[in-house]
């Protein structure tokens, strides 16, 4: 646009700014659809900067919260509507705005607007409730069509969104992207194999299969990223969800190892903060959890990583993880007097694991790994 975000400081000025690029969202031409997604985000990032700058402290000023009401208002709607249509060439930029104008209003839309008073307000404030919901519903579709460039891009997306916004959407998002992991590795081995047989194809299928495990590690990010915060998952989600990092952290390449790895850290730190938290009772849910993920299966995915001589962002990876699973061993079972034997040789698991790192070539990976045997031994 090369125009100032002084051109966005009242509503009336966003309104007629926002029109045109709104008509040219579902134009005959792709290009315009193009052009008016990419605008939108541009405004969208003036209106977030305007909106910042008449800010009270760390409180919102009523200023701050009518335009980005306005830009809610004025393009959600649009947005939506344009997200849902067919597969078109560049649709990712359409897909794109929506999740920037959702990034842009997060604050209304995470605190549902307690600036509104009339009518008018109070359906934007039932709309915004229904915003997060709706949004995840067209991303997890969207993600799961087309070719698989596409698919990355609507899954990083996705993963903007719900950092964004947070929601609780694991129960809805899990299967769908469990499903897309577990096929694209399938599809990466039988590529790979078929190479070794077909002369003929491999420049293609060795285009394809850089783009399968881009989506795939894409994918376990989202699905770190969607792990509740304030609760914990089911016995059988959590093993169906060790199950798929625990395969992509032993047979995928680096990407997919770090991303799988970082997943599996996550999902044992949930476990060990939901601790301090529960009862008894809750503690031996926790423990249900922890055998129903197989943990002995995620430490012998961790031990593979370990010992990968090629990439340090594997073996950090992999150090993150067996940190995690000792820490969350220590905070689950720290009252528990009689220890039972599969639990110790987690732990002994986990601690070769770490002895092995502690001999890394690479110092930020040998120190930290010395400092957690040093801190293991004392206990």
């Amino acid at each position: 646009l090369g125009v100032g975000s002084e051109l966005v400081s009242d509503e009336e000025s966003l309104a007629e700014l926002l029109r045109l690029p709104l008509m040219q969202l579902t134009s005959d031409s792709w290009a315009n659809r193009i052009q008016s997604a990419k605008t939108i985000v541009e405004l969208a990032q003036m209106v977030e900067r305007a909106s910042r700058t008449t800010e009270l402290g760390s409180q919102m000023s009523t200023k701050s919260a009518r335009l980005l009401e306005a830009l809610a208002q004025t393009t959600l709607p649009e947005l939506i509507r344009a997200s849902q249509g067919r597969l078109w060439p560049g649709k990712e930029n359409t897909i794109g705005a929506l999740v920037k104008v959702c990034g842009s209003c997060a604050r209304i839309i995470n605190k549902q607007t307690a600036w509104m008073e009339d009518d008018s307000q109070d359906s934007l404030q039932h709309f915004l409730k229904t915003v997060p919901q709706t949004v995840c519903t067209i991303l997890l579709k969207e993600v799961t069509i087309g070719e698989t460039s596409y698919r990355r891009e609507v899954a990083a997306r996705f993963i903007s969104f719900v950092e964004a916004v947070p929601i609780d959407i694991y129960d809805k998002a899990s299967s769908v992207l469990i499903d897309i992991a577990r096929t694209g590795m399938a599809a990466n081995e039988k590529s790979a194999n078929a190479m070794d047989v077909d002369v003929d194809d491999d420049a293609e299928r060795s285009m394809r299969r850089p783009q399968q495990l881009l989506l795939v590690a894409v994918v376990i990010k989202a699905l770190q990223t969607v792990l509740p915060k304030d609760r914990l998952i089911s016995i059988d989600e959590a093993a169906a969800l060790s199950h798929v990092l625990c395969g992509v952290a032993e047979t995928g390449v680096w990407n997919t190892r770090v991303a799988s790895l970082a997943c599996i850290a996550a999902l044992y730190k949930n476990c060990s903060a939901a601790v301090s938290s529960n009862s008894l009772a809750g503690i031996a849910a926790i423990q249900d959890l922890l055998d129903g993920m197989n943990t002995g299966a995620a430490l012998g995915a961790i031990r593979t990583c370990a010992t990968e001589g090629k990439y340090v962002t594997v073996r950090t990876a992999a150090l993150d993880a067996a940190e995690a699973i000792l820490g969350c061993i220590k905070a689950v079972y720290s009252s528990d007097a009689e220890e039972s034997s599969h639990v110790k040789a987690w732990q002994r698991d986990a601690c070769t694991i770490v002895e092995t790192l502690a001999e890394d070539s690479v110092p930020s990976i040998s120190d930290r790994a010395r400092d957690v045997v040093r801190e293991w031994t004392r206990v």
